[in-house]
């Protein structure tokens, strides 16, 4: 990922699911109960639904590297608050079971 501390400062600064260190658990997502997928060292390219739609549009720059890094097309919706990924890559195909639409 070209710019994983983007990413991160992204998710720490505008993730409503970040909470830091809770429970226990450094860089605790509550919407996951586990660590941030963003903050775990042996994923390259982890995928957030939640951040994708929600957090990722904060950064117009982010969102272009976060595109180019998953080679995915990125467009709005007008029915769907933020973005909508897709691309044919098993990447990409983990992020669409996690729950993120197709582009047809």
């Amino acid at each position: 990922m070209q710019n994983k501390n983007g990413i991160k400062r992204l998710v720490k600064n505008s993730c409503a699911g970040y909470l830091g260190a809770k429970q226990g658990i450094p860089n605790y997502c509550c919407l996951q109960d586990a660590p941030c997928v963003f903050f775990a060292q042996d994923d390259d390219l982890p995928c957030c639904t939640y951040f994708e739609n929600g957090v990722l549009p904060m950064d117009e720059k982010l969102v272009q590297e976060y595109k180019s890094d998953r080679n995915v097309e990125v467009r709005r919706e007008k029915k769907i608050s933020g973005y909508v990924f897709g691309s044919s890559d098993k990447k990409t195909a983990r992020c669409n079971a996690l729950g993120v639409k197709k582009v047809i």
